[in-house]
């Protein structure tokens, strides 16, 4: 597994994948543990499962080990965090999976023409799309007559489809219109969320009344809605309305506390009142 290496095209930086490094490191993991080339005599526990160039066999539990490994505590995922990018793979069509009672078999999409280094032909090296592009620019697939087509619709598709969650943008972010990449991270957090735009609407709503700087913010939202496991728009306002209670009660204790800091020091810093010394010895006493 640690020999060879696998192509990667520049033009990743412009994918939908590239903003999102945890998706980033598990897609570049799904490259790197591919076969290279077929194997009819390859076995899985003690079972006999060919495979060809591109696919890999594994189970939730390998493949978040792989991923963990080396990482600090606060960045490891869980197994069902692994399944949920797998499934965010397979709906971009970057890969596809295939699952019996035991394993799951992964493809990656085109990967004899994009990772199939030997066969390449001249033309493909200086008139096509080069090693890994449609693999990592996830805006973009191949089709059968080698046509470019936007993988979760083109822009204006994107705005019809789901058009209350692109109003919403435009009224959280009126000075920034919809651009591609915008566009493709709304359908693609939908999909997420098995189709529920509502959910994805309401982030952008959240992102906006917090007055966030840049409307990639709806993302962190939606990033942390999906750790919690929330998968309806019920569970969503509940949470937001614990997380702004709790918010509003630390800021109250807070302001609370910095006023007790600010009398202690008006305290401190009023004078010291004089006091007035008696001499309570008599003269016989001085004698």
């Amino acid at each position: 597994m640690t020999k060879g290496w696998v192509a990667l095209h520049r033009k990743t930086m412009e994918s939908l994948v590239w903003t999102d490094p945890v998706l980033y490191r598990f897609w570049s993991l799904c490259l790197m543990v591919a076969n290279h080339k077929a194997n009819p005599k390859y076995i899985f526990n003690g079972l006999p499962a060919p495979i060809d160039a591109g696919q890999f066999i594994t189970g939730r539990e390998v493949l978040t080990e792989l991923y963990n490994k080396g990482l600090k505590k606060k960045d490891k995922i869980s197994e069902s965090t692994a399944w949920r990018l797998l499934k965010k793979l397979e709906n971009m069509e970057m890969l596809n999976i295939k699952s019996t009672t035991k394993y799951s078999v992964i493809s990656i999409t085109n990967w004899n023409m994009y990772q199939g280094f030997e066969q390449q032909s001249e033309q493909q090296l200086n008139n096509k799309p080069t090693t890994s592009e449609q693999q990592t620019d996830t805006n973009n697939n191949v089709n059968n007559n080698n046509n470019k087509k936007n993988v979760l619709g083109t822009n204006r598709d994107i705005n019809n489809k789901y058009q209350n969650a692109c109003d919403m943008y435009r009224r959280a972010y009126p000075e920034k219109p919809i651009n591609e990449f915008i566009a493709q991270s709304i359908a693609a957090w939908i999909n997420d969320f098995n189709g529920h735009e509502e959910i994805v609407s309401y982030a952008i709503e959240q992102a906006g009344q917090n007055a966030a700087s840049t409307p990639k913010y709806f993302e962190t939202i939606l990033k942390a809605w999906e750790k919690l496991g929330i998968t309806s728009i019920e569970q969503a306002r509940a949470h937001t309305e614990r997380f702004e209670a709790k918010r509003d009660q630390e800021l109250a204790e807070k302001l609370k506390m910095q006023q007790q800091d600010l009398q202690a020091y008006e305290e401190s810093q009023k004078p010291i009142p004089k006091v007035t010394l008696h001499n309570w010895l008599t003269q016989e006493d001085e004698v």
